[in-house]
């Protein structure tokens, strides 16, 4: 229940028409987390917002979820895109079905948001460098540059990018 009040307490103090991308990783339920606060900014409540938290959440902080969502406007779901890097493996379908991007490296995560115009394609490269840096092998980042094209069906010019 704690990012779900951390993102609600971060909406409150937010301009009405932002936007979110939400960065995270699948070792908690951070997917979840993120798609159910889209849910709720875009007016989830009441028993239906109760079915929806997880078990473990806690009657103290369900009542303070309720109580955050009480004043805040009902908008379309303001989150853009989760990024969720794969830390544990989890099922790559389930978490796309929730509206996630399950990656297996920033460099992933960077092609994508380049091909959603949010960064420049140089970043593509610039994260690229920084991996080799980093001793991360050109046969790693080859792989994980086609794993993106065919995953995300994102273009060919995004790997290209990564290869330089």
């Amino acid at each position: 229940g704690y990012k779900l009040r951390a993102l609600l307490l971060y909406r409150r103090e937010l301009p009405d028409g932002a936007r979110f991308l939400l960065f995270g990783d699948d070792s908690e339920a951070d997917a979840e987390v993120f798609a159910l606060f889209g849910e709720v900014c875009a007016g989830l409540r009441d028993e239906e917002l109760e079915r929806a938290l997880p078990a473990k959440v806690a009657r103290w902080e369900r009542k303070e979820i309720r109580a955050l969502t009480e004043d805040l406007p009902r908008r379309d779901n303001p989150v853009d895109g989760i990024f969720i890097h794969l830390a544990k493996g989890n099922d790559l379908e389930a978490l796309r079905a929730r509206g996630a991007y399950p990656t297996h490296s920033y460099l992933q995560t960077a092609m994508i948001l380049a091909h959603q115009g949010y960064i420049a394609p140089e970043a593509v490269t610039a994260v690229a460098k920084m991996l080799r840096r980093r001793l991360i092998t050109e046969a790693q980042i080859g792989s994980w540059a086609e794993d993106a094209l065919d995953r995300f069906e994102l273009p060919e010019a995004l790997a290209a990018r990564a290869r330089e």
